[in-house]
């Protein structure tokens, strides 16, 4: 499974981004999704000149990791597990 399998699997809307005048960077990272360490939530996001390559960083960012989407809100808010093994894209 890659991460566009996975963003399918729990419904949820991958992100990527061009940044102009930034010599191309491009960062990818999932629509209102934050990382879960211990009590606290962190924003975290994959780093490249491509899309491909953001992708894959955010990918190697997050296997492992507890995913949060609408943290503040109890009604919507759902966790994620990310497999610990994931295949790049």
């Amino acid at each position: 499974m890659n991460l566009y399998e996975y963003a399918d699997v729990i419904g949820v809307n991958l992100q990527i981004t061009r940044y102009a005048n930034q010599d191309g960077r491009v960062i990818a990272e999932f629509d209102q999704g934050e990382i879960k360490e211990g009590g606290c939530l962190l924003g975290e996001y994959g780093s490249g000149v491509t899309p491909q390559e953001a992708v894959n960083d955010y990918k190697n960012r997050i296997v492992g990791k507890t995913l949060v989407f609408h943290a503040e809100n109890k009604h919507l808010r759902r966790e994620y597990i990310v497999p610990s093994k994931m295949e790049d894209v």
